[in-house]
């Protein structure tokens, strides 16, 4: 039996189990089904396509992954210091049942579609929770073609995706502070991110602002300063050396880089002289853009509900905006800034966008009316 037939009847017994575990409940439809069958073609495709090399497709953090199950967890051993930096949160799990014969990039990929399912419920009980009816339309900006394309990949951002759920939507304390403590072991910054928002939201609430295009701008340049000043603070707590803060702060490099996030476009402002970043051209990014086409819909939608039209989930809202830009402030002081940074806020902006374009189900049952769920 060849390498493609195995993986691929791994994969097949995989989307199996998956169906099995969301059938046995009432609350399934056939979109998720839908979800499973796309994952499955896409990742016998990518195997197919790359073979052992689809660990480097898109992102080499998929070969570091790979490396800390066959390598490093053996070599270096089970150590609290290196939780963050080995993610033992998921490569524990794939690297002990990965010993009974199964790859464990698959496993990874396994664990992402589970997370995207788990995107999809939790956000249907979000909209319900807000008086909205579930339409096919939706899916555009909850489970939409960039979570299901990075369900594909041997990643952490779909997983991250579905917890930062919890952390904004869910009213338990105990939840929040679980999905939140699982962040920091997945990416520290996006948790801090996510608190420093928080903490912006309340404030601007308490003190009875409205985000309105001239409070927004405030908003933005104070989360964005912030978090680009926090870059080196954060560099001295981890590392032990303080980098200094870049003279790019507010350069026109910088400042665009941010903006275009708010599109999908960011890699315009990481061009080289080939017009190439990496192995992808202009051409190739663009073109992926056509496709992913939500990375683009997803968060410019967001900015103008946000200023111009929000009814609902108001703290939400300025939650995700501060906690984005915060975030942007940071990685926008480095070299990696990529769309799948981005996606546990895609997560996020899509729900509001969803409840605030739509109209309130007539047929509510009250007892659902709660902004938030827990």
């Amino acid at each position: 039996m060849n390498e493609l037939a195995r993986y691929s009847i791994q994969a097949i017994a995989f989307a199996v189990i998956a169906v099995f575990v969301i059938s046995r409940s009432r609350k399934t439809d056939l979109y998720q089904f839908s979800l499973i069958l796309v994952w499955l073609v896409g990742v016998i495709a990518i195997y197919a396509r790359y073979g052992e090399g689809q660990v480097l497709f898109y992102s080499n953090d998929q070969e570091i992954h790979q490396r800390i199950v066959i390598n490093y967890i053996d070599f270096f051993g089970i150590s609290l210091g290196d939780t963050i930096n080995f993610r033992y949160i998921i490569t524990l799990p794939v690297y002990l049942i990965s010993k009974l014969g199964f790859n464990e990039i698959l496993l990874f990929k396994y664990l992402q579609l589970f997370a995207l399912i788990g995107i999809y419920s939790e956000s249907k009980k979000i909209l319900i929770s807000n008086a909205v009816n579930l339409r096919l339309w939706h899916a555009l900006f909850i489970a939409s073609p960039v979570m299901i394309f990075f369900s594909t990949l041997a990643l952490r951002d779909v997983i991250l995706a579905y917890l930062v759920l919890f952390v904004v939507f869910r009213k338990r304390v105990d939840h929040q502070a679980i999905a939140a403590g699982a962040i920091f072991l997945l990416r520290p910054h996006l948790a801090v991110a996510l608190l420093v928002g928080l903490t912006s939201a309340r404030v601007f609430i308490m003190i009875g602002r409205r985000l309105k295009i001239f409070s927004g701008g405030i908003l933005v340049s104070v989360m964005y300063v912030f978090g680009a000043y926090a870059y080196s603070l954060g560099t001295i707590v981890r590392d032990g050396f303080n980098p200094g803060t870049s003279d790019l702060v507010f350069s026109q490099q910088r400042i665009s880089q941010v903006a275009l996030n708010f599109t999908g476009l960011q890699f315009l402002s990481q061009l080289n002289e080939d017009e190439s970043i990496v192995a992808s051209s202009l051409g190739q990014l663009l073109a992926a853009r056509l496709l992913l086409f939500d990375s683009l819909i997803i968060p410019a939608t967001f900015v103008l509900i946000t200023i111009f039209a929000l009814r609902k989930l108001k703290v939400e809202a300025i939650h995700t905006l501060s906690s984005f830009v915060f975030f942007l402030g940071l990685v926008t002081q480095t070299d990696f800034n990529s769309t799948r940074q981005n996606l546990p806020f895609y997560a996020l902006m899509g729900i509001i966008c969803v409840v605030n374009l739509s109209r309130p189900a007539t047929n509510q049952n009250p007892e659902l009316k709660a902004t938030r769920v827990g």
